[in-house]
């Protein structure tokens, strides 16, 4: 029976695929391996367009860190040069109050020694 088979699967074709899917335990057709080929083709365009997405909002996220980064300069351009007004400011209205008290302890020496 056995070394009958191989002759009666060529001279029945229609017979192999039953056989094959009795051995396999499912028969998989060419319409379902293309119906899982197109749901993965699917899944594949989903994904690179979810790719795509989150790369432009990866773009747009390291834009703004840009941006902020940029500002944050300015900033600290803007700080640094008024820290140096004050410092300038600083010097001159010690220099003032240095004067002013020195003028008034001459006025007062004045005014103590000539009594």
């Amino acid at each position: 029976m056995v070394r009958l088979l191989p002759k009666v699967l060529r001279e029945h074709p229609e017979l192999r695929q039953e056989i094959l899917s009795i051995l396999t335990g499912s028969y998989v057709t060419t319409f379902d391996a293309l119906k899982v080929l197109e749901h993965l083709e699917r899944l594949r365009e989903d994904f690179n367009r979810k790719v795509e997405e989150d790369n432009k909002r990866f773009e747009a996220i390291m834009l703004e860190i840009e941006r902020q980064r940029q500002d944050f300069n300015t900033l600290a351009e803007q700080f640094l040069s008024f820290k140096k007004q004050v410092g300038g400011l600083e010097e001159t209205l010690g220099a003032f109050v240095e004067s002013y008290y020195i003028t008034k302890v001459v006025e007062e020496l004045d005014r103590f020694l000539l009594r």
